[in-house]
């Protein structure tokens, strides 16, 4: 018994719309924070740097005047942040 042309393509075709959305699916994640000092109040333009730890890469922002920071769209992996700049703050995981 064989399989016409026609069937095949239309088997491919179907095959490969099922596959389409495991293909673009996408693993991010984002951080989201606030800066404040030891009262409790806001730090607004706060330097937050988000180095990933197995690659090395950095991402830095800064925090609005409410003292928020947000970082979007990251990748799988241990990051590590650094508000080192920030009086009375050093770097944490």
């Amino acid at each position: 018994m064989t399989i016409s042309r026609k069937f095949a393509w239309k088997l491919l075709w179907v095959s490969l719309l099922m596959l389409a959305p495991a293909a673009l699916a996408q693993f991010t994640a984002g951080v989201q924070g606030s800066v404040q000092d030891s009262t409790g109040a806001s730090i607004s333009n706060a330097t937050i740097t988000l180095t990933n730890v197995d690659d090395q890469v950095t991402r830095t922002t800064t925090s609005d005047a409410s003292g928020v920071f947000r970082f979007a769209s990251l990748g799988p992996g241990n990051y590590t942040e650094d508000t080192a700049g920030i009086a009375g703050r050093g770097s944490g995981t």
